[in-house]
């Protein structure tokens, strides 16, 4: 698959309070030659406290996009979670 996510040190956020707000980058970047549909996706315990600047979006061929990843703690506790970056060959029409 051509399309591929790019993260220097992962997403590691450390620990967090209660309430607070970390956020970190990851770039999302399309080296086929079609355009291809991007869907980003927060599993595990600490998914719902994980929020994207964009979670669903388009790249043309070569064109690579960097996505914020917020981490917004609700609770206090320890959590652990996957972002799943998702690529689909997209057509102009979805």
């Amino acid at each position: 698959d051509g399309a591929e996510l790019i993260k220097e040190n992962g997403l590691n956020f450390g620990t967090l309070s209660r309430n607070s707000i970390v956020s970190r980058s990851i770039v999302a970047r399309n080296n086929q030659d079609y355009m291809v549909q991007a869907q980003l996706e927060a599993i595990g315990t600490g998914a719902s406290q994980i929020e994207f600047g964009d979670n669903f979006f388009r790249l043309e061929p070569g064109q690579e996009r960097t996505v914020s990843v917020w981490v917004k703690p609700r609770i206090s506790g320890s959590f652990t979670g996957t972002v799943v970056v998702s690529y689909k060959q997209a057509t102009r029409l979805n």
